[in-house]
């Protein structure tokens, strides 16, 4: 019961012990009465009064002190007078027993309140350290939780990069092993090309030497049969000649420099001097940049690209122009003719080489020319494209890049 607070103990028990408390110091004041006599009547129940104060509190403190001073009174101090307080003495003595039991109820109920308080805040920190204990145990949790995803997404991250890596690793491989293809299949058309000239040229010419003596005795059968073969020799040199340009653009290429299209495109002419007497075409242009370049591959573009223009004629005289315009980092080249056109659904398969949209016998070539144009375009770091409609005539555009960057990067890649 002395762990409880005074407010935690029932009534009727706190007033019960202060009544129990004046009975013992009645007692006790009577057992020491032969020795104090009519001395400190009041000592004995000061301690009942602490008792009653201390166990019951204020209220019962003051029932306590209520009937000591009866007790007190009546027994020791009147011995069974009627009237209290009947002398000044009795008046004095009264004051002092009332004096020090208020100090003694004022010093316990301050002791109580002390205590009350003293337990309140020790519960509000048992609570407290409760808390701050569970928030560590949820905090620690966390912790630890955040430790596991940390790991787990860090052996992700590393499985990844790994992965990454191996893929870059793969991915370089494959790349060296294209690179090495390609040169190699390079180097192996231009070595078979060269080297199916000679007994070609040997073909053809011994052919053409049975042809010129051997001619007045051969029927017209024997003529037109060793006609085919000439034919067929004359049209697998050119043939081969177009293959071995094609494998030149990225393996026996001139290093890039200043290039005047002007120039370029003049050379170009001069070349179809032949084809455009022929047909009479009028070949313009307006005036062309100066890019950095291998002049003479910027010389078979210009060449092939209005020779398109003049073979493929449509009833009236083959017109070609040629201009270019800056956009944004690019000059961006347009051959523009007006020719038979064709439908835009073959505007990529005309860029494959040996693609062919017509016959050889109505329009002559072997199908390598415009594919020549794009390797060579694209070595330089540019674009090649067409617009067109049948019976409307082409435009070719292709770009090159101002600045000579990209070009850069493409003799790079091309000399690999």
């Amino acid at each position: 019961m002395n762990g409880l607070r005074v407010s935690e103990r029932s009534e009727a028990l706190r007033y019960s012990v202060a009544v129990g408390s004046v009975a013992l110091s009645l007692l006790a004041r009577t057992a020491l009465d032969p020795v104090l006599q009519d001395e400190l009547p009041f000592v004995t129940f000061f301690a009942g009064i602490a008792a009653a104060a201390w166990f019951g509190g204020l209220g019962p403190s003051l029932l306590s002190v209520a009937l000591s001073f009866v007790a007190a009174e009546w027994f020791f101090i009147g011995h069974g007078r009627a009237q209290f307080l009947a002398t000044p003495h009795d008046f004095a003595m009264a004051g002092c027993y009332f004096l020090v039991a208020a100090i003694i109820v004022f010093l316990s109920n301050a002791m109580h309140k002390a205590r009350e308080c003293a337990a309140s805040r020790q519960a509000e920190m048992e609570r407290e350290i409760g808390k701050r204990r569970r928030a560590e145990v949820e905090l620690r949790g966390a912790q630890d939780e955040l430790e596991y995803r940390i790991r787990k997404r860090t052996a992700e991250l590393s499985a990844a990069m790994e992965a990454q890596e191996a893929e870059k690793k793969a991915l370089a491989h494959k790349s060296a092993e294209l690179e090495r293809s390609n040169a190699e299949l390079q180097q192996f058309a231009y070595a078979a090309s060269h080297d199916l000239q000679e007994p070609l040229r040997m073909v053809a010419n011994f052919t053409q030497l049975l042809a010129e003596r051997y001619s007045s005795r051969l029927d017209d059968d024997g003529r037109e049969f060793i006609a085919f073969a000439v034919g067929g020799a004359v049209r697998m040199q050119a043939l081969i000649q177009d293959l071995l340009a094609y494998s030149r653009v990225g393996a026996r290429s001139k290093s890039f420099e200043p290039v005047d299209c002007n120039e370029a495109f003049g050379r170009a002419v001069s070349n179809l001097y032949a084809s455009i007497g022929e047909s009479a075409a009028l070949v313009s242009h307006d005036e062309l940049p100066v890019v950095q370049a291998d002049a003479t591959q910027m010389v078979q573009v210009f060449q092939n690209l209005v020779g398109n223009g003049i073979k493929f004629k449509g009833a009236d005289p083959p017109q070609v122009h040629v201009s270019a315009v800056r956009k944004d980092d690019d000059w961006v080249f347009s051959v523009r003719d007006n020719g038979i056109g064709i439908e835009p659904r073959y505007a990529e398969r005309i860029f494959v080489i040996f693609q062919r949209l017509h016959r050889p016998e109505d329009y002559p070539g072997n199908g390598i020319g415009l594919a020549l144009c794009r390797k060579i375009v694209e070595r330089h770091g540019g674009e090649i494209w067409l617009e067109s409609q049948p019976g409307q005539g082409s435009t070719f555009f292709f770009s090159i890049p101002v600045d000579g960057q990209r070009t850069r990067i493409g003799e790079r890649e091309a000399g690999k």
